[in-house]
Order: C-alpha cells, then structure tokens, then sequence
C-alpha cells in the first residue's frame, strides 16, 4: 500500500476548486446580466408605497441613547445610562393609513389574450 501524500492532496483539491471559481467566473449567462446583490430591487413588490428605510442607521436620541434600527418600526439600545435597558429592542407602529400603490398591477395589461384553442374537426 502506497503512502498517501496530504499535502499534494490538499493542494490539488484547492487548485481544481480555484479552476472552477474562475471557470464559474468566465461563462457567460445567457439569462441576462448578473446583478448586484448590494442593490435594493427597484420597485419592491408590495401594496404599499415605500417609506424611508432606516435598518441598519445608528442615531443618537433625546434621552442619551444610542440606537440600531433593525427595521422602519424596531430599533436595538446600544448604549444608554440606564442598565436596564442595554440591548433592549423596542417596536412601534406609527397610526394612520399608509398610501397605496396604484400601479402594481399595470404590467398585467401589457399581455396579450392567448389564441382561440377551438378548431375544426374533421
């Protein structure tokens, strides 16, 4: 029996996934181009019209806290005088009727009616 060698092994097993990666990389994709992930879609698809959107913002409030949002209604206390309340996460949901989008379902328009599927029989 043949002693196995680790070292080459693993090497080789890192250079074929790397000539994969950069196979991956080169194909083209005839789906249409790649897009960037780190973009937010351009239209998201709810009823609702879209608010500002504060995840992720760091402020500072009145009281001497400093907050996280984690969504337009919840937030994360990061640091505040009070030791109770260190990562303490709070939501609210604002009053009022959000606006509506009229224009969701505009696209459907744009199709046309399928073919008639009746025939003649002979």
């Amino acid at each position: 029996m043949t002693p196995l060698d680790w070292y080459d092994a693993a090497a080789a097993a890192s250079r074929s996934i790397t000539e994969r990666e950069h196979d991956l990389s080169e194909r083209r994709s005839f789906s249409g181009p790649k897009t960037d992930a780190t973009k937010p879609p351009k239209k998201p698809y709810t009823i609702f019209e879209p608010k500002s959107v504060k995840a992720g913002r760091i402020e500072n409030t009145d009281e001497g806290e400093v907050i996280r949002w984690t969504s337009d209604h919840c937030y994360q206390i990061l640091v505040t005088p009070n030791e109770m309340h260190r990562g303490m996460t709070k939501c609210f949901m604002p009053l009022g009727k959000r606006k509506v989008r009229g224009d969701l379902f505009n696209h459907m328009k744009d199709v046309a009616p399928p073919p008639d599927p009746a025939t003649d029989v002979p």
